[in-house]
């Protein structure tokens, strides 16, 4: 089947913060205590949800997105460096980050995107740093929701695509890494008065020290 050119990932996302505006507007359940003094990078940082999570003396952090649009949005008083460009072609240095957030960034990419970006973020850290990923999984309502680009990958009208994962495959992608912890959380939740599961992978990985 002809599909044409893929989406532009940088319009499509400009076009969706640009319609919505804040489309994350609370803050993580829970605060995400870091390092004194550790260098902290979010991928995919959107208007700052992530980021303004971050509790800890002395946190240096940096985030990237592609869309410049959803960078303006960010609070003004938040106190993080913003760089626009690609989480599968980082400019940073080797060893440049104590922690890498990645929460919800992996699944919009294709296959070869995240091959690359999980290969960019082994770069970045630090030994001993750690990744924290967030992905949807495949129990998830939104699974086969629009035309499957590739397996488990769904494009939207909107023209951004969604990738559904299971652990094994988050294991996978970012090996050699650690496994600090990985596992699937299903929660149900209720819209328009109709039960739902929302289900997503939760994953911390460490680069080892040698």
């Amino acid at each position: 089947m002809d599909r044409g050119s893929p989406p532009d990932p940088r319009k499509e996302w400009d076009r969706e913060y640009s319609t919505k505006g804040r489309m994350w507007r609370a803050l993580p359940p829970e605060d995400i205590e870091v390092k004194e003094g550790s260098r902290v990078l979010e991928l995919g940082c959107g208007n700052g949800k992530t980021l303004g999570a971050i509790r800890g003396k002395g946190i240096d952090m940096v985030g990237l997105d592609i869309s410049r649009v959803g960078m303006m949005l960010c609070p003004p008083e938040l106190p993080v460096s913003l760089v626009q460009g690609d989480a599968a072609m980082l400019p940073f240095q080797d060893g440049s980050f104590d922690l890498v957030l990645a929460n919800h960034v992996l699944g919009h990419l294709p296959l070869e995107g995240r091959e690359r970006a999980s290969s960019e973020i082994r770069r970045v850290l630090v030994q001993g740093g750690e990744v924290r990923v967030l992905v949807h999984s495949r129990r998830d309502m939104r699974f086969g929701g629009g035309a499957e680009v590739e397996p488990d990958t769904f494009l939207s009208g909107t023209g951004i695509i969604t990738h559904f994962f299971h652990e094994g495959e988050v294991r996978d992608l970012f090996s050699p890494l650690e496994e600090v912890s990985v596992s699937e959380v299903v929660r149900e939740r209720r819209y328009s008065g109709t039960e739902v599961v929302r289900a997503t992978i939760e994953a911390v990985l460490r680069k080892p020290i040698v």
